[in-house]
């Protein structure tokens, strides 16, 4: 993982404090940019953190006492439609199944959990994660996004900084070409090592294009330091005469 990647946040949930310290210990969630950040016995006890603390992932048992998972699932789905369930169950019932495809949950796995498995769920999700990330990146490069649903995107952030770099870094980053120059436009919730970086405050989309223009003025005045071998301007040689 590098520094400045979004860790996404995981809550498990099993009535059996065993299983969800087996998981803690056998998956290493960091090698998809993932940390368990809360554990719960029961359903209730997870939608009460929920509420307080949203999360990206959800990996969660079947049969427990009183909801059950897919019955917290249906209530969560109205909490957080966009996090992704993983469904742990001692045994494959068709019932469960079928009403897990129609949540839309990542997967269903049986107990005990396979590691390999559970990795290739994990990849799965952490891609379609990041997919709509990119997507916005670039819709936030060419102006195409409204301050509301960016503002929704970053709710549970609490501080955010943009920048620009040669490599990508933060949960957003963008090709970014500038007066001859290919550099990455990032939004990251953390200070970087940048070519150069401010704090991004609302209005965002006004900010935003103070920042290019800052970027454009620091390239062109030689504020930001480049290679000897780069130049501001592509340039071509000319005949002379």
């Amino acid at each position: 993982m590098n520094k400045g990647d979004r860790m996404y946040k995981v809550l498990l949930v099993d009535d059996e404090y065993m299983i969800t310290e087996g998981l803690k210990k056998l998956i290493p969630f960091d090698h998809w940019n993932m940390a368990v950040v809360a554990t719960a016995e029961d359903a209730d006890q997870a939608l009460d953190y929920v509420r307080e603390h949203p999360v990206d992932v959800v990996i969660t048992d079947v049969n427990m006492p009183g909801k059950t998972g897919l019955q917290m699932i249906a209530e969560m789905k109205d909490l957080m439609p966009d996090v992704a369930f993983i469904i742990m169950s001692g045994y494959q019932d068709f019932e469960y199944v079928k009403t897990a495809l129609n949540l839309r949950v990542a997967d269903y796995l049986l107990k005990p959990v396979n590691k390999v498995e559970m990795g290739n769920i994990l990849e799965k999700i952490r891609n379609q994660i990041q997919q709509p990330s990119q997507e916005l990146a670039n819709r936030l490069i060419h102006d195409d996004i409204s301050e509301e649903e960016f503002c929704r995107y970053i709710a549970d952030r609490n501080s955010l900084w943009i920048g620009v770099a040669k490599e990508k870094k933060g949960f957003i980053s963008s090709s970014y070409q500038v007066l001859g120059q290919n550099l990455q436009l990032f939004i990251s919730d953390q200070e970087e090592e940048a070519m150069i970086e401010k704090a991004f405050e609302p209005p965002y989309k006004e900010h935003f294009h103070q920042f290019k223009d800052l970027v454009e003025r620091s390239l062109f005045y030689g504020a930001i330091p480049l290679n000897q071998d780069e130049e501001v301007f592509i340039t071509t040689n000319r005949p002379t005469g």
